[in-house]
């Protein structure tokens, strides 16, 4: 990507972070927006270009829903995690 941006490319980076044993989140991050979901049910996103910093999270932000339903549905094609026993 760096010798060719305009090479064809995924539109999202995944991660997943632990808080301890029973808190995990998997997050998605876009060239403008990261979007975490909790495993408890919280969630975060942040507008990279207008808040680089993340230190406001706009996923209560009306006119931010239509982006963070979006991004919710790209983990679904993530394995799960915890993964089941024996994998």
């Amino acid at each position: 990507m760096l010798a060719d941006p305009a090479r064809p490319h995924k539109d999202a980076a995944f991660s997943l972070v632990t808080r301890g044993p029973q808190r995990f989140g998997r997050t998605v991050t876009t060239t403008r927006w990261r979007f975490t979901q909790w495993s408890d049910g919280a969630t975060a996103l942040y507008d990279l270009d207008a808040d680089p910093e993340q230190t406001c999270n706009a996923s209560a932000d009306e006119a931010s829903a239509p982006v963070a339903a979006e991004l919710r549905q790209k983990p679904a094609s993530l394995p799960p995690w915890p993964a089941p026993a024996g994998k």
